[in-house]
């Protein structure tokens, strides 16, 4: 009788140990399911293939990464913190961003403020500003955002709805103003 209570004893120790583990198998095969780990291991997708469906902004980095030069400061809004993928130093901080458009009287001054603050380069994610900056600025800070992107800033490159902008030189800024006087 002693024999066979051991027995059961020891069978549910095991029973519930084997049950501890089950949420932790449940949860790996989830895990697995999302991140598809196998498709890059077998080589059905690249790595940047396989980067860009979980991290929308890598192609743009790498464009970034391939594009300009060392020692730039790239000016990322609404990237999330994932600055992982940059050979560059990022700045982050959206709301930082906004103050210098809401410190700027207009789309020039901006312009003039980032750039002696050491910014020439910008990666947006587009959906996010469109949706958030409204949050974050009033309707002239909105208009001098979008005469600053539209004015002195050139596109570089789009991939995910994520877009590179580059601040053109001040001659040329210079000259853009003029004409608007």
């Amino acid at each position: 009788r002693q024999m066979a209570s051991q027995k059961l004893f020891k069978a549910l120790v095991i029973l519930i140990i084997a049950l501890s583990f089950v949420g932790n198998f449940v949860y790996l095969g989830e895990k697995f399911e999302e991140v598809e780990p196998f498709s890059y291991i077998s080589g059905k997708v690249t790595r940047a293939e396989y980067i860009t469906l979980r991290r929308p902004e890598y192609p743009s980095i790498q464009y970034l990464n391939a594009n300009v030069p060392k020692g730039e400061v790239i000016y990322a809004v609404f990237l999330g913190n994932r600055m992982y993928y940059s050979d560059h130093l990022m700045a982050m901080d959206y709301d930082g961003f906004f103050n210098f458009v809401r410190q700027a009287g207009d789309a020039y001054e901006l312009a003039e403020n980032l750039e002696k603050a050491g910014y020439h380069y910008f990666l947006f994610n587009a959906s996010l500003m469109n949706e958030f900056a409204p949050d974050f600025l009033g309707i002239k800070e909105l208009q001098n955002l979008d005469m600053f992107i539209s004015l002195y800033c050139e596109r570089l490159y789009k991939a995910n709805d994520h877009i590179v902008f580059k601040l053109k030189p001040s001659n040329e800024r210079d000259q853009i103003r003029a004409d608007f006087m």
